[in-house]
């Protein structure tokens, strides 16, 4: 099973020309299950060699302020605060995870003659549409495996079962979170024997989605690193290729308008 976490970036500003966050972006990182607890235990490493043994229970990667040293994180450091971003961006690299993403650029938008559309619902599609084409693309990878065929047939794939996902969002955001939920439900919806409206996201993700508190989920706080450096790289913010760099390959990102 894959576990999709998503996080938004670019949702705080009220002006839609807000320099400081041009680009509305929505996504983050595919964990396969089998892989979490690996990890877990590698980034639990890196921090247990930089977070003090007092701030270890309320730590939390707040990438904004880890990557300028702020507040809580100034006592680290300038220098371990972006090693640790590193390492993050690093082990999923490791690790092979896709990075998916849907943006708008909140500056182009307001020229366009859907001026008016809501940003955060217009890059969840687009994400959407990236995340039900990345998990197709890793059910034929392992139908391949399985078969030893390059070439698949229709019976290949309609005799196996797609290994599911289960989609989980940060809470913190009110709006964006009823965006998500509405855009959510029109593409997955429930499943009719003799009607075909379970919609594009279907067999691929399963259930509803859920919404979690980032400082108790190690996903969301890697989809929060992950956007924040999307948006950065978008908006050609200084230092931001030394960052996605890491993860370029992984990324599959839709960016509108």
């Amino acid at each position: 099973m894959y576990l999709a976490y998503v996080d938004d970036s670019g949702s705080t500003g009220h002006q839609l020309d807000d320099q400081q966050a041009r680009f509305q972006v929505l996504g983050g990182p595919i964990i396969h299950d089998s892989d979490y607890t690996t990890l877990e235990l590698m980034l639990s490493y890196e921090l247990e060699t930089v977070v003090p043994e007092d701030q270890w229970e309320s730590f939390e990667f707040h990438t904004y302020d880890l990557f300028n040293a702020n507040n809580q994180f100034s006592a680290l450091g300038a220098d371990n605060c972006r090693n640790l971003l590193k390492a993050v961006l690093t082990e999923i690299r490791a690790n092979n995870m896709c990075v998916v993403f849907g943006a708008v650029d909140k500056v182009e938008l307001k020229t366009q003659l859907y001026s008016s559309a809501d940003p955060a619902d217009m890059a969840f599609r687009l994400y959407l549409k990236s995340l039900a084409l990345c998990l197709e693309d890793k059910f034929k990878e392992k139908v391949r495996a399985e078969t030893g065929k390059s070439e698949l047939s229709p019976d290949d794939l309609v005799t196996r079962m797609a290994e599911c996902c289960i989609m989980i969002v940060d809470d913190s955001n009110k709006r964006v979170r009823r965006v998500i939920e509405n855009a959510f439900r029109e593409n997955r919806k429930r499943v009719r024997v003799f009607k075909d409206e379970a919609g594009p996201l279907w067999p691929y993700l399963m259930d509803d989605l859920y919404f979690g508190d980032s400082k108790y989920s190690l996903g969301i706080q890697l989809a929060d690193v992950c956007a924040y450096f999307v948006a950065r790289y978008l908006a050609k913010k200084p230092d931001a290729e030394e960052f996605y760099n890491i993860i370029r390959d992984q990324v599959h990102l839709q960016v509108a308008p």
